[in-house]
């Protein structure tokens, strides 16, 4: 699946939720209901990152921890729940998939010159 296709299936799911639940937003200014949903939306990809780690166990943060990380599905399906919000958030922000490659590949270059230069 390319990227265009996981925005647009975001897309699709980030309307439905909001039908599903738009009473919360309903005497909300346009402008406003936008920056509630990306502060939201930024918060709830901070708590599945967060999730994310704490699947690793005894492997990631928990160094003090002697369990072992939880099964390879267990940590997809944390990995790909911080994927949902990370293409909700592109979305919001009107980001292409041509932004995100032209960013990714001018970033990526930037990241390999400070590793040759002993950053």
């Amino acid at each position: 699946m390319k990227l265009s296709d996981m925005l647009e299936c975001q897309r699709d799911l980030d309307e439905l939720i909001l039908q599903n639940h738009s009473a919360r937003f309903a005497d909300l200014p346009i402008e406003r209901k936008k920056q509630v949903i990306l502060v939201d939306t930024i918060l709830a990809l901070m708590v599945e990152v967060g999730e994310f780690a704490n699947e690793l166990k005894g492997d990631g943060f928990k160094h003090w921890s002697t369990k072992t990380r939880s099964e390879k599905e267990i940590l997809l399906e944390e990995l790909i729940d911080v994927y949902h919000f990370v293409l909700s958030i592109t979305n919001q922000m009107e980001f292409s998939e041509d932004d995100i490659q032209r960013k990714y590949i001018e970033k990526h270059t930037i990241n390999r010159k400070r590793q040759q230069e002993g950053y």
